[in-house]
């Protein structure tokens, strides 16, 4: 089966793309009725440049025959800055389509615009593979960026093409090594994608999930409903860095949400854990900034009587004889609220100016609510999933033949995700799990490192 490319029917050269849908000059470009439905759409609204740059993108670069993936990749290329363009609300109506035949050991694609194929190649030899992960990594990236650009108004275009970069990079990496298309490399780009959501434009409230299915066979990485990669889980060590994966997203996910979070407004919403009902609470929040209400100032506190669910906190100034009262929630803490006895205790330890002080202590620690409740979501997936290697048949696919394979497991998993730091804390120290090698402040533990911990 013979490897070709074609444009519009009209078969490419070995250096480059003789027409454009019969169009050999600038002028008959202008003329032609694809490009003149997209002009109006180019960024900046220069109609007669936007043409142009259309036109010229769309020539096949010169390459040496013996480097004839290279053509693929710079129409993929070329075709990306033509789809960049455009608008971000009209680059959907640019796709790539791409369909692989492992058993043939070919794959094709095809160039639209407006569902017109503007750009085919066909029975390509996957080779190495590179070519192959350039285009299914160019789809992959901008079916994410038009969903963001959909969902959250966003224009990732100019961030697309830097992570089309970076993942060509990776691929260049691992194509001589057979691993290109492993989960490993796919987990590896997983990843990366997450740490750039925020750059492309998705907001801190559009967290990131990562998934292992109910047999542990299959990872999926999404973006709200929108799925951004998937990959097989076959072996242990695929399981372990699944695993880790899902640990450093979830850790990921926590920290942009701190770095965005505003910390004034939370110690304002902290009142509503602190007091119970609303007019007390207004009265509590103009008491905040007061340094009356400092440690220097404590006295104690003391269950109200016949209502155990509050207690009361009593201030006084020695010198000026000012003395408060404060009736404080008694309630039980769930996720770490402060309220109860921890409240009380706070209170009592002495070591702040004034109660948003106070608050202020805890944020972004083990002591943070907001911490402690996300990532409890994150421990609580991980201890689901690592159970799920009891079940039978399960544990079995992965090499474990006794409870106590499978329980060894899980502890230096829990070691390996331990040393993952969230704000001020790690992992291990918000859900109890001993780190086999803690982490400095100088050298961050990476997924390398991570996986080369006892797993």
């Amino acid at each position: 089966m013979n490897a070709s490319v074609s444009y519009n029917g009209v078969a490419l050269s070995q250096s480059r793309l003789d027409q454009i849908q019969n169009a050999s000059t600038l002028d008959e470009a202008q003329r032609m009725g694809l490009f003149d439905r997209l002009k109006d759409f180019f960024r900046g609204g220069v109609k007669q440049e936007a043409i142009r740059q259309a036109f010229e993108a769309l020539r096949a670069p010169s390459v040496d025959e013996s480097e004839a993936p290279a053509r693929h990749e710079g129409l993929l290329l070329h075709f990306g800055n033509l789809r960049n363009a455009l608008r971000s609300d009209q680059a959907q109506r640019c796709d790539v389509q791409v369909t692989v035949d492992r058993e043939a050991g070919t794959w094709s694609y095809q160039m639209h615009i407006d569902n017109q194929t503007l750009i085919k190649g066909s029975n390509l030899p996957i080779g190495s593979g590179y070519t192959l992960a350039a285009f299914q990594d160019h789809v992959m990236l901008t079916n994410l960026g038009d969903y963001l650009t959909q969902q959250y108004d966003a224009d990732p275009a100019d961030e697309i093409k830097s992570l089309q970069e970076q993942l060509r990079e990776m691929n260049l990496l691992h194509h001589n090594n057979d691993i290109l298309f492993s989960p490993s490399v796919t987990l590896e780009k997983m990843r990366v994608i997450t740490q750039r959501l925020e750059a492309l434009g998705a907001p801190s409230n559009a967290f990131p999930s990562f998934s292992l299915s109910s047999n542990l066979d299959s990872a999926e990485l999404l973006v709200g409903s929108h799925s951004v990669m998937s990959c097989p889980i076959s072996t242990r060590a695929e399981l372990t860095e699944a695993l880790l994966t899902k640990a450093m997203v979830g850790a990921h996910t926590v920290n942009v949400f701190l770095t965005n979070r505003d910390d004034d407004a939370e110690i304002r919403n902290t009142v509503q854990d602190m007091v119970d009902g609303e007019t007390e609470q207004a009265a509590l929040r103009q008491k905040l900034d007061d340094p009356f209400f400092s440690g220097a100032h404590f006295v104690s506190t003391e269950i109200v009587p016949n209502d155990s669910s509050k207690f009361t906190a009593t201030f006084r100034d020695p010198k000026s004889g000012r003395e408060e009262t404060l009736v404080l929630s008694n309630r039980g803490a769930t996720n770490g609220e402060l309220r109860g006895d921890r409240l009380r205790e706070k209170l009592a330890a002495g070591n702040y100016g004034s109660l948003s002080e106070c608050i202020a202590q805890d944020l972004g620690t083990p002591r943070d609510p907001q911490v402690i409740y996300f990532t409890n979501v994150v421990r609580n997936e991980l201890k689901t999933d690592l159970g799920r290697l009891t079940e039978e048949g399960i544990g079995e696919q992965f090499e474990f033949d006794t409870d106590e394979a499978v329980e060894s497991y899980m502890q230096t998993v829990q070691q390996s995700v331990a040393p993952l730091t969230v704000g001020k804390t790690t992992l291990g120290e918000l859900w109890g799990w001993r780190a086999e090698t803690p982490p400095t402040p100088e050298s961050p533990l990476n997924i390398s490192q991570l996986l080369e911990l006892r797993v």
